[in-house]
């Protein structure tokens, strides 16, 4: 391999170990930013736990370009926190079919200094995301890391 390739090749991998290192850390540092806003660590780690109810599952309408593209199920559950306050909850995700009916029991987490900030406890699927955002990024960084490396050799 002559020189002028050689230097191609580090500079392709300096460039795309910079731009990987960047996406990593941004993927790393915005989702943990993203769960701490969402109060989803406190969910994770130390929850307040209620026991809630489906109170009705409302309509989500998607559109698109002024045409309706969709239908989804939002849940709204009601439970009672701590302070014997009634609470009522708009899940964040909507699905068709709806993910749960009308009247049935659900466990709600929530942060136990604000109980409006509560999600549904969804069992293993609510580390899904935290989980995603980890190895993503972690692999991201580790890659990026690699390349930086070969770049210099």
């Amino acid at each position: 391999m002559n020189l002028d390739a050689a230097t191609t090749i580090r500079s392709i991998h300096r460039l795309v170990g910079v731009i990987g290192l960047v996406v990593g850390l941004a993927v790393l540092v915005g989702g943990g930013h993203w769960i701490h806003h969402n109060h989803l660590d406190e969910f994770l780690a130390n929850p307040a736990m209620a026991d809630g109810q489906i109170a009705e599952n409302q309509r989500v309408d998607s559109y698109r370009h002024g045409f309706r593209t969709g239908t989804s199920y939002r849940a709204i559950a009601k439970f009672t926190d701590l302070r014997g306050e009634t609470v009522l909850y708009r899940d964040w995700i909507s699905l068709n079919p709806p993910a749960y009916f009308v009247g049935q029991h659900v466990t709600i987490l929530y942060d136990p200094q604000d109980s409006r900030a509560a999600m549904i406890d969804r069992g293993a699927k609510n580390y899904y995301l935290p989980l995603f955002l980890a190895v993503f990024g972690g692999l991201a960084v580790l890659g990026s890391v690699q390349r930086l490396r070969m770049a210099r050799s």
